[in-house]
Formats: structure tokens, sequence, C-alpha cells
């Protein structure tokens, strides 16, 4: 067992140094990207042990099963697996008591990944949701959601800036639009509705950033420019559907940027119904960068008072140029 135990410890160092670090950086577990092969062989590891109940008071073991059990919940978790640690024991070929897993995973969370640990409204430690959390988007649950995810996020990046504008994060601007995708219930858990937020975000600062909008290629100049960039989301890198899964959302993220740059380029006024406040009607306007007027006649002074009119009543001045 001794030497089992101790390839834990090797089997972490060589992880990182793939990756060109000597501990670990704060980030959480599915920002590491680990490989298919690296998943298998960690499973083998742990396989091989047998019964965890040697390994409990190991840092290196605990922190291994954390990473194996976040893993597991992005490539491997269903729909009907529901929210529990069974097919997680299943797979391994043996259970961790309750009060094993109190001690490993603050052991491998917190003090190896220095990562946080959730907890339930009644504070009381969320073991199971807080490796879920740090695996990211379940991949065989959003495969099999595949057109509905997608457009899901159409209308997400179509609605982006509007929702901004009236004052909501993306995040309240995900738990309403999920509310009617008719996606997997575990879309729905406040982890995924932030991870989901946190890729929409993403994905319009790289159009922005990037300037994709200027050209039919986005995919192509980002992969040029930023090789890395799928790095910054939470689903498998070696799987060919993720990738073009990743492609597809930033084509819509560019096309939908283009559009409101287009809208938004002159003069504009668009007003919003917001539904969860169906009283309240919020206008955006829109004025171009530069305007010329034809004045009857000469005016007696080069400067002027910006206002807001409805009908003939002043509802809003905005400076003096």
């Amino acid at each position: 067992m001794p030497q089992s135990i101790f390839r834990f410890s090797n089997w972490l160092g060589r992880f990182l140094l793939r990756r060109g670090i000597q501990s670990p950086d704060y980030r959480g577990l599915y920002a590491y990207h680990c490989s298919h092969e690296e998943y298998l062989d960690l499973l083998h590891l742990l396989r091989e042990l047998e019964t965890f109940d040697k390994a409990v008071n190991d840092t290196a073991a605990s922190a291994c099963l954390v990473l194996f059990c976040s893993e597991w919940y992005r490539r491997e978790y269903q729909r009907d697996h529901g929210w529990s640690w069974e097919p997680i024991w299943k797979t391994l070929g043996y259970s961790l008591s309750p009060g094993d897993l109190g001690k490993t995973i603050p052991k491998g969370l917190e003090h190896y990944w220095k990562r946080p640990i959730h907890f339930y409204e009644s504070e009381r430690r969320d073991f199971l949701g807080s490796l879920f959390s740090e695996g990211g988007l379940p991949f065989q649950v959003l495969r099999e959601g595949g057109n509905r995810f997608h457009a899901l996020f159409d209308r997400i990046l179509k609605q982006y800036d509007q929702w901004h504008i009236l004052g909501y994060s993306t995040a309240q601007q995900v738990e309403q639009q999920l509310e009617k995708a008719s996606l997997p219930k575990v879309f729905s858990s406040q982890t995924s509705v932030e991870l989901v937020a946190h890729m929409a975000d993403q994905l319009v600062s790289l159009v922005r950033d990037y300037g994709l909008v200027q050209t039919a290629e986005p995919v192509a100049r980002l992969d040029a420019m930023n090789p890395k960039w799928r790095e910054l989301f939470p689903l498998p890198l070696d799987n060919q559907t993720g990738s073009e899964l990743l492609n597809g959302l930033l084509k819509t993220a560019t096309v939908e940027s283009g559009r409101c740059r287009k809208e938004s380029g002159g003069w504009a006024c668009r007003h919003f119904l917001q539904e969860a406040q169906p009283n309240v009607l919020k206008v955006q306007l829109s004025l171009p960068a530069e305007a010329v007027f034809q004045l009857a006649m000469q005016p007696s002074t080069t400067r002027f008072e910006l206002v807001i009119l409805e009908g003939s009543t002043v509802i809003a001045k905005l400076g003096k140029v």
C-alpha cells in the first residue's frame, strides 16, 4: 500500500509539470483540462487501491480522488445518474463512508488544490456539489441537449447587451432563459448557471478583444491570435464535439456582436418591456459619434445643451457641448 500511495504523489507531479507549473495555482479543476488518457490513468491508480481506507490521510491520494470525481462528472455524468455518489463508487469499485469523505475531500480540494468547498443553506458542507462544480459542465448531458443548448446560447447572446442595459447580470439572464430551454435539471443548478454565464461573458469578450466582427472567419482568426482560447471554457477539449460546439458558439457571438454594432451605429431608439416588471418600460437611445445639423439661422453661441424630450416635456438632460 505505501508504494501505491507514493505513486499518487508522482502522478500529480507529472500532471502539473505537463502544464508548466510545480504546484496548484488556484484555478478551477476543469481549467487544468485533464486529458482522456490522464483520466483513464487516474482511474487505474484509484482502482488499484481496492479500498481507500489506508489512503484517507494521504494528501496526494485525496487530491487525485477529488480530481477524478470532478472529471467523472464532466465526462461520464448522465441525466439518469441523479445527484448521488453511487455511480462514482460503482466506477471505482469501492466507496467512502461519510466520515472518510469528511477527511478526504477537504484535504484534497482545499489543502492541495486550494479550492473552496461549497455549503448548503443549512451551512453543512456540500462535498458532492463542490466536486461537480469543479468539473465544469457535464458533457454527456450537454451533448444530449444538443441543439437545445446551442439555442439557449443563441437567445443569451442575442439579448446580451439588452439585459446589461436593463441592469441585469449575465447570470440573471441565464436563470430566466433556462426556464424556457427545456434542458435537463442539472443545468438549473447555481453552479451550472454561473458556468454558462461565464461562458457567455468570455465569448463576448473574445469577440470584442480580438476584433472578430471584422472577419468572415472568426474561429480561424482567433486560432491564429490566441491558439489556447478554448482552454477558457469548462468543456473537455480532447473531444471533437466539444471543440465544434465552441466553434459554433464563437460564430454566433460574432454575428450577434456585429448585428448590435450595426444597429447602434447611428440614431436609434429601442424600447424594452421587462418580463419581471411588466409595468416598467425602459428606453435605449443610441447616438452617432458625430452628427451634422443644418441650421436655418446663425446661432448666437456655439455652446448647446442636449436634452431628451417626451412631447414638449424635458425628461433628461445630457449635458452641454
